[in-house]
């Protein structure tokens, strides 16, 4: 709304909620088979046998695999927007406000036995997953402002000051510049430093497991260890959370430019982003080689040794350092014809250099260098429909031993503005990944998949309803 001349304002409440159940995935108690072997009622040398106590040693040790997951956040906003004094006849735009909120997020995974009882991950054989539950309050001061230095020059400058319950004090800013000499030719630069939080997982996981490859196992002993010879074997590793972390830091620079004629454009942007405290792990090798022996109960930042098995215990830390550098491209035009409308847009991303640290040693970064993204509309009164295409070339795996293929799938979806003349309302319907594109594999790893949200769904189809009142 309006509140003088020249002054308005904007004020939002924002409430959501989500809930997730799966079950599924029938895995084995380490501690019930164990026993069973050991009491000789599970037959090792015929897994298929038919002897009551074989059947029952199976039936006593089986569990469901239970992940129940949600989120909830609610948050107030109110900002006071206005346009003051003017360079060249073009006034300055502002914004400035304030906003309060709080956010819960959990994941809980659970294993049941037949007898109703729940287990953790870390009594489940050959199980990976996490555990956590969290919440966060913050309240939020930013302002925002567009400022005219010149006939042909705009300024932008924002900033935001945020305080959270948990992590503490974050701040964000942001400074840009626009340029447009006389033709058809805009040029852009900007740069922006920022801090954020670590994930819920990160600051309150109770039990996170995997199951890593370590390059050896160089035996027990006083680190630091040496590898005499590579020995590759895999290994549990517990990972807890670390409400200590640090907020995480990240900065951006880009230069770009655009060129604009009539309703045909073409952008590109260099950009580099780097980020530091970045919350992570260094590789099970590395603590294979540094972390010592457990002693006693104790179970933070050490190695575990149960006859044969080896369990890696330790936390989340802030030891990631990353920069990335690349190229995005936007183009598209459109026309007018005596039928309708038709046009296309797009864009390419070309990644140049991916570069990340962890805990100062340099790690391989498996990326894909270059993604498409096109789209083609075709629309006639209220009705319009587009079709987009979407290509992600293959790469790397994170050892450099395999490579996941390159991935295209592709889209279409209706939309129906003033459906029956009902005005303020539009329908869109449609289909996400239309040919039903899988993952792809690593050809090193074939349970290794890597892919667009989108091909994880398969074939999916949505219907969406929006009305404006």
């Amino acid at each position: 709304g309006g509140l003088a001349e020249g002054l308005g304002y904007d004020a939002r409440i924002e409430a959501y909620r989500c809930d997730a159940f799966l079950t599924g995935n029938t895995l084995v108690h380490a501690g019930r088979i164990q026993q069973a072997v050991e009491e000789g009622h599970y037959n090792l040398a015929d897994p298929f046998s038919q002897d009551v106590d074989h059947i029952a040693a199976i039936e006593n040790s089986s569990l469901t695999e239970e992940q129940d997951s949600g989120s909830e956040g609610l948050s107030a906003r109110f900002a006071v927007e206005g346009s003051g004094f003017g360079i060249g006849g073009r006034d300055a735009a502002w914004t400035a406000g304030v906003e309060l909120g709080r956010f819960e997020a959990h994941e809980l995974l659970r294993f049941r036995s037949n007898d109703g009882i729940t287990h953790k991950v870390t009594e489940v054989l050959g199980s990976g997953g996490v555990s956590y539950a969290g919440k966060r309050e913050f309240r939020a001061a930013f302002a925002d402002m567009l400022l005219p230095a010149a006939d042909r020059l705009d300024l932008r400058v924002a900033g935001r000051a945020t305080e959270t319950d948990d992590v503490g004090g974050l701040a964000s800013w942001r400074v840009g510049a626009e340029y447009r000499p006389p033709g058809i030719v805009t040029l852009r630069g900007s740069f922006s430093a920022a801090e954020g939080t670590p994930s819920m997982e990160q600051l309150y996981a109770t039990e996170a497991q995997g199951h890593p490859y370590v390059l050896c196992d160089p035996g027990a002993g006083p680190p630091p260890r040496t590898c005499p010879a590579p020995n590759v074997r895999q290994v549990t590793q517990e990972l807890s959370g670390n409400p200590k972390l640090d907020p995480v830091k990240a900065d951006r620079l880009a230069f770009g430019a655009e060129a604009r004629q009539g309703p045909f454009f073409l952008a590109a942007e260099w950009y580099r982003r780097s980020s530091s405290k970045g919350v992570g792990l260094n590789t099970a090798t590395h603590a294979m080689l540094n972390l010592p022996e457990c002693v006693g109960g104790a179970r933070e930042n050490c190695i575990e040794r149960n006859g044969g098995d080896i369990t890696i215990h330790r936390g989340f830390e802030n030891v990631v350092e990353t920069e990335t550098s690349g190229i995005n491209t936007r183009f598209g035009g459109g026309m007018r014809t005596s039928w309708g409308v038709i046009g296309m847009r797009g864009a390419w991303r070309h990644v140049l250099g991916a570069d990340k640290r962890v805990a100062g040693a340099k790690v391989r970064v498996p990326v894909v260098r270059n993604a498409v993204r096109v789209g083609f509309l075709a629309r006639r009164g209220n009705l319009s429909a587009v079709w987009t295409a979407n290509y992600r070339a293959g790469f790397k795996n994170q050892t450099n031993t395999g490579e996941f293929e390159s991935w295209t799938g592709h889209d279409l979806s209706v939309d129906w503005a003033d459906p029956l003349g009902l005005e303020g309302a539009r329908v869109s319907a449609g289909v996400f990944n239309l040919t039903d594109e899988l993952l792809t594999t690593d050809t090193s790893d074939p349970s290794a998949t890597d892919g667009p949200v989108a091909a994880g769904w398969g074939r999916t189809f949505f219907l969406t309803l929006n009305m404006r009142f």
